[in-house]
């Protein structure tokens, strides 16, 4: 009898501690899409929200994957684990699928399985007849089209382009959790003045639309 009870206390216990051991919960989110102009450089992608636990309460391991370009797939491509990549960002170097780069980052408590899987971040190559990829002496400008200031901001906000030949036609302004909270369009100008006082202090994206369309994504600071 006493073993019997010593068996079971040694079983309630092991149970009390598997219920106390920390549980992924959500993998984190990544950001942001690019557009970028032939040579240019692809920017890093960096995390926008940490995995929850975080790592401060929580072993966390990660590993990046890319959409690669495969034949014998009835989609044409899939998703390739990149090794070395146990790290909370990524930067890309160059593009492994005719549709652009995507990618997207796998997190999971060490010693589990399988990975939880962050949102897909898109990098695309836009021609280079793109009008912003176009300056005015004809040099490719796309990653410095758009200027945002001040950032950080607290009462104004101005977005402008360096760039006649690429006004802005739009706005849009996304909190992280990607509500929009202000949007509106405007006659097409080189520049654009936004009231953001209203907004409480933290992490936003302002979105301008552009020529054709075209997006261009900015992450800021409300303080």
């Amino acid at each position: 009898m006493r073993k019997l009870l010593f068996l079971l206390a040694i079983a309630g216990f092991v149970r009390v501690d598997a219920q106390t051991m920390p549980q992924m919960q959500h993998p984190g989110s990544i950001c942001c899409n690019q557009n970028i102009c032939p040579g240019e450089s692809i920017g890093e992608i960096n995390e926008e929200l940490p995995t929850m636990p975080p790592p401060s309460q929580a072993n966390i391991e990660y590993a990046w994957y890319e959409l690669v370009d495969d034949s014998t797939s009835a989609s044409g491509t899939k998703w390739v684990k990149l090794p070395n990549t146990n790290m909370v960002s990524y930067q890309p170097t160059t593009f492994s699928s005719q549709f652009g780069g995507f990618y997207m980052r796998g997190a999971r408590l060490v010693g589990t399985l399988p990975y939880m899987f962050s949102n897909i971040v898109n990098v695309k190559e836009l021609s280079s007849t793109n009008p912003i990829c176009t300056s005015s002496t004809g040099e490719a400008s796309a990653s410095s089209a758009v200027l945002l200031s001040p950032n950080p901001a607290s009462h104004l906000i101005t977005a402008s382009t360096n760039n006649e030949a690429i006004p802005i036609h739009g706005y849009r302004i996304v909190a992280l959790g990607g509500n929009t909270l202000l949007q509106g369009n405007i006659v097409p100008a080189t520049s654009v003045q936004l009231d953001i006082q209203s907004l409480p202090s933290g992490i936003y994206f302002l979105e301008l639309i552009l020529n054709e369309g075209k997006t261009s994504f900015h992450k800021w600071v409300k303080l």
